[in-house]
């Protein structure tokens, strides 16, 4: 897909896949399950073992949902399971406290609210400009009173990896569920599973390649059962979405080949286009430069522009990013970059994410039309 910059949001479907898919159909029209056999049938065994295969995720089973929002959402079942008649006289009843990343997706975040209803104390992590959450907060606030701890392995965003390892430190301390999305994590970034040490991880299909609306959500001691869908004492009853979940599997494939080659192309690619920006528009800001990140973002604060203006220049010459204004009015920014204290209403601010397809090209022709952008806003303010 050419001037696509925006692979943190969702990764296209390739061409093998797309082929694969078709064969898939083409071998069962019908694309049955398990029918009414009591055992899994052996395309869902095989897909459990080739993510519980890799190294560091050994000791994790896991579940395919419909994506990272519900597996986040499962994860946090057990905070409602002991208002809602289960879970009385379990050990951690005690523990009041959720600590939550500030900078969390929304199917995170949004439960802060309905958490304090329930009468947690919810407390959202702060982040610093560059965008690291405040580890000194995590360390102050968490204890034997704290139920869970949320905090994603990475920004989409800004491409910031988070101190997930000193997260797992202190919970282990504390004997905290910690929470991690990584959804961001395949393609973008090489982890240490092993030093992780979550006890759920939440992924999402598409941003790795597969089809949308398919994801997982990886768990080891306690398995997470929905009180949603009744008397079933499974994490996800129903019929199994098997398509998604074979895509799922061979992208997760896909993604651990070359791995090394893949990352280092992407990081290049993604250090050059920010050395040319720097070096044309020296006033531009790149947040979080100085910080780890996913090996293909940039997330970019362009000043005194009107940020829809800038939108639509970029949007005219076929191109597409991900746009970090506009989601509660016109001159609003995201709920991240109002977090890191960045937000500034004179200012555009864009996310640039790039994948395996993208060529050094459209990098210099994308950076053409930033430069253009940023000519006409000096002319326009002579």
């Amino acid at each position: 897909m050419k001037g696509y910059f925006d692979y943190n949001t969702s990764v296209p479907v390739s061409a093998s896949m797309r082929k694969m898919l078709a064969e898939w159909l083409d071998s069962d029209p019908a694309f049955l399950g398990s029918g009414n056999s009591p055992l899994p049938p052996a395309w869902l065994e095989r897909a459990h073992t080739t993510v519980s295969g890799t190294p560091g995720l050994e000791e994790y089973k896991l579940v395919f949902t419909s994506g990272a929002t519900e597996s986040n959402r499962l994860a946090f079942e057990f905070l409602y399971h002991r208002y809602m008649g289960s879970g009385l006289t379990d050990s951690s009843f005690l523990r009041n406290k959720v600590l939550i990343s500030s900078i969390e997706h929304s199917s995170v975040y949004d439960q802060a609210k309905y958490l304090r209803n329930l009468g947690y104390d919810v407390l959202l992590i702060p982040c610093s400009k560059s965008g690291v959450l405040d580890m000194d907060f995590v360390e102050d606030n968490a204890g034997p009173d704290t139920a869970l701890i949320s905090v994603m392995y990475a920004s989409g965003e800004t491409g910031v990896v988070q101190p997930v390892r000193s997260v797992a430190d202190i919970c282990e301390r504390h004997g905290i569920h910690f929470h991690c999305d990584a959804s961001q994590i395949p393609l973008r970034y090489s982890p240490s599973w092993h030093s992780l040490r979550a006890h759920t991880i939440a992924f999402s299909g598409h941003k790795l390649g597969a089809l949308s609306g398919v994801g997982m959500l990886l768990y080891r001691q306690k398995e997470p059962v929905s009180v949603f869908f009744g008397d079933s004492h499974t994490p996800r009853p129903g019929a199994a979405n098997r398509l998604g979940i074979q895509s799922l599997e061979e992208s997760w494939k896909c993604v651990h080949q070359d791995a090394g080659r893949k990352l280092t192309s992407l990081q290049t690619l993604r250090n050059l286009f920010e050395k040319e920006l720097l070096s044309r528009i020296p006033e531009i800001k790149i947040l979080g430069k100085d910080q780890v990140r996913l090996v293909n973002t940039s997330s970019i604060l362009l000043p005194n522009t009107v940020p829809h203006q800038t939108t639509a220049a970029i949007q005219k010459h076929g191109f597409q990013v991900r746009a970090l204004h506009g989601e509660g009015g016109m001159h609003t920014h995201s709920r991240t970059l109002l977090e890191m204290g960045v937000a500034d209403s004179h200012s555009s601010a864009f996310s640039v994410s790039f994948g395996e397809a993208n060529s050094t090209a459209e990098v210099s022709a994308f950076l053409d039309v930033l430069e253009e952008a940023n000519k006409s806003r000096a002319r326009n303010n002579l």
